[in-house]
């Protein structure tokens, strides 16, 4: 059977894909839409053996990925109150960049919700953008990279090294209202970049000054 990775298609207006047709052969997928594209019907019954899965739909507020196995890289922008249905297994996704602020109301957006990261164990590289105030971080001890945007953020620790001990790079950005920010000491950090004008003191260790 023949590996298809860039199939030419389209959708219906009832934002539906023919799932079927590349249940075998499809490797990854990647959509940009505009902000009235708000539905999208993910596969029914087929399994899709998808690596990549790349999604950029600022009106969409549900989507399910849960048919979705070997997801190893994802990359979602969605609407602020967007809810995603992951597939039950997430242990081999090492990259995980999750897009849910809006920009025009950047304190508002998710304010209230909770974003909860915990499942995704195996991740090397995590960006987050949210408006929510609860963000639930994951216990990725292979975790290297960490970019954070999170305006309404008031509190982040990370300080357990057996954790994020292999952390490399951080960037927490927009943290306007972050007051309480803990890193791990002893860890591989080498580049760290904190917007947090309220924050009152920073202890950060670097192994290696980049």
């Amino acid at each position: 059977t023949r590996r298809l990775q860039s199939p030419s298609f389209g959708f219906n207006d009832f934002g539906t894909f023919p799932w079927e047709l590349y249940e075998c052969c499809l490797q990854s997928f990647s959509l940009a839409a505009g902000s009235n594209f708000a539905t999208m019907c993910g596969p029914a019954d087929e399994m899709l053996y998808l690596q990549n899965f790349k999604l950029s739909a600022k009106g969409l507020k549900n989507l399910d990925i849960s048919h979705v196995l070997d997801l190893t890289e994802c990359e979602l922008s969605l609407h602020p109150e967007a809810e995603v249905l992951w597939p039950n297994h997430v242990r081999k996704v090492s990259r995980l960049c999750l897009d849910l602020l809006d920009s025009e109301k950047q304190e508002q957006s998710r304010a209230d919700r909770e974003v909860d990261l915990r499942r995704f164990t195996r991740l090397e590289k995590l960006e987050i953008s949210t408006g929510s105030m609860q963000l639930h971080m994951p216990q990725a001890v292979n975790l290297q990279e960490l970019t954070l945007k999170a305006p309404a953020l008031t509190s982040l620790d990370i300080s357990d090294w057996a954790v994020y001990g292999e952390l490399r790079q951080l960037q927490v950005l927009m943290a306007a209202r972050l007051v309480h920010l803990r890193l791990p000491q002893g860890s591989e950090l080498r580049r760290v970049c904190v917007q947090g004008p309220l924050l009152a003191d920073l202890d950060v260790h670097l192994k290696v000054a980049e």
